[in-house]
């Protein structure tokens, strides 16, 4: 399988999954208050981390 493909595309889904959490964001404080700034935070870190790792950088000289 191509592991960096489905990285890619695991990063890409929780960013997007981060980005409708800001419409509901107003639910979701009146539900689990700090704590859903703290899961909103791990979801766009986790999708940002794994879109970067997903592409590693390869050395032009070899």
């Amino acid at each position: 399988m191509n592991w960096k493909r489905h990285a890619s595309l695991i990063g890409n889904l929780l960013l997007f999954i981060a980005f409708v959490m800001l419409f509901y964001f107003g639910a979701l404080w009146e539900r689990l208050g700090v704590g859903a700034f703290l899961l909103w935070m791990a979801v766009a870190a986790a999708g940002v981390f794994a879109i970067l790792n997903a592409e590693t950088p390869h050395d032009p000289n070899l």
